[in-house]
């Protein structure tokens, strides 16, 4: 099925959702905006747009997206390694995310024009860094990124997502990600959002596990005016593994909601996950997390959890871990903490010489290392903590 025929697939069944009452859904008003509103996308002369990132990783192979569509000219050569293209027609498309059911994915899946597709071959140690940049220099615009990643048989791949966005004006982007991971295949996945203050998103990550494979997915979001990031993990091959991480740091005003879930479909799976927020000023952020255990899926063992820092006495958080068990021989955890820094531990920092806002990121480092001391690229795991510092400033 090519793309328009997907297009209007999806058209129609986001119409029949959008008849409907779409309160089941929870949507905040400018998540309705994204939803609801039509697309104005303008063909922009892409390779005309001059964007110097400080954020560059390095050994990695360089994927440049600007609103969606490979740019192949400001993208590293592909080893043999990799087959990396538009996605164009590829045959995978919503197999992995449905739209059915799910106004976000059916917003995308009935608008996008173009995408990416990434397919890794066979077990290769560089990593794929794929930058997608967000752009706009006139009027309000709707962007619908869209990424299928594919991992073959017994291949190990790395990909780093980094999303940044221009500040010229306001952007609505709805995207949607898909992944297949076939047998005994390897994943590492880091999505890092760094948008401006004027990025309103919202959109859907959707992985397939299939027998022995594993997936670390980490998630770090920084800033934006509204972020809404939904991640659905569905392990329906024996012996999967699944480790979900994350972390958000939000400021000023701005709304950051992460929603999961974790579907055990298969016997003898494994999954972990944990995020970690950090929210001051008058921001705003939600966890809402669901571990699924399927009838027959015996032998599982989850955990879930979030913890939360409150650095304002404005700042808010709503927690929401979940467990839906329909399987007696399984082991499943979970829980949730909100709170401040430790005042006795500030008091006893001080105590030594240190200062009040030194003593603070100590502790937040503490906090939020847990998550980043798993990054295994070396350079991104240090530019992402010179992020991290500068935010705490």
């Amino acid at each position: 099925m090519n793309i328009d025929c997907i297009n209007k697939t999806a058209n129609k069944t986001l119409q029949d959702m959008l008849s409907k009452d779409l309160k089941q859904f929870k949507f905040k008003d400018k998540e309705n905006i994204i939803i609801n509103n039509p697309s104005d996308f303008k063909k922009l002369e892409n390779n005309k747009i001059d964007f110097n990132l400080d954020y560059q990783i390095q050994d990695c192979i360089k994927v440049v997206l600007i609103n969606g569509e490979l740019i192949k000219e400001l993208s590293d050569k592909i080893p043999k390694n990799y087959y990396i293209d538009s996605i164009n027609n590829s045959k995978s498309l919503s197999k992995v995310a449905c739209p059915n059911g799910n106004p976000v994915i059916a917003n995308n899946t009935a608008n996008f024009k173009n995408g990416l597709y990434i397919e890794s071959k066979e077990k290769y140690s560089k990593p794929i860094y794929i930058i997608n940049y967000l752009y706009n220099n006139d009027s309000p615009t709707v962007v619908f990124p869209r990424i299928f990643i594919q991992c073959n048989n017994n291949s190990n791949l790395k990909v780093i997502e980094h999303t940044v966005s221009s500040n010229d004006s306001e952007l609505l982007n709805n995207y949607v990600t898909e992944i297949n991971c076939d047998q005994s295949s390897k994943l590492e996945y880091y999505i890092f959002q760094t948008p401006s203050s004027k990025l309103y998103s919202t959109g859907n990550v959707s992985i397939d596990m299939h027998k022995s494979s594993t997936a670390k997915i980490t998630s770090y979001t920084i800033g934006g005016e509204f972020i809404k990031n939904y991640i659905s993990c569905n392990l329906v091959g024996e012996h999967s593994e699944l480790i979900l991480d994350g972390i958000f740091l939000g400021r000023d005003k701005e709304y950051i909601n992460n929603d999961t879930a974790i579907y055990h479909n298969a016997p003898h799976s494994y999954s972990s996950e944990k995020y970690k927020g950090i929210l001051k000023d008058r921001s705003e952020g939600s966890f809402n997390g669901i571990v699924y255990v399927s009838k027959n899926s015996h032998n599982i063992n989850s955990s879930q959890y979030n913890n939360n820092v409150l650095l304002s006495k404005d700042a808010n958080i709503n927690s929401n871990p979940q467990l839906e068990i329909y399987c007696d021989d399984v082991q499943c955890a979970h829980g949730s903490t909100i709170g401040e820094l430790d005042d006795d531990a500030i008091l006893y920092l001080r105590s030594r010489g240190i200062s009040f806002d030194d003593s603070r990121s100590i502790l937040l480092n503490g906090f939020v290392n847990e998550i980043t001391d798993k990054i295994s690229i070396p350079s991104l795991k240090t530019n992402l903590l010179k992020q991290i510092a500068n935010w705490m400033k």
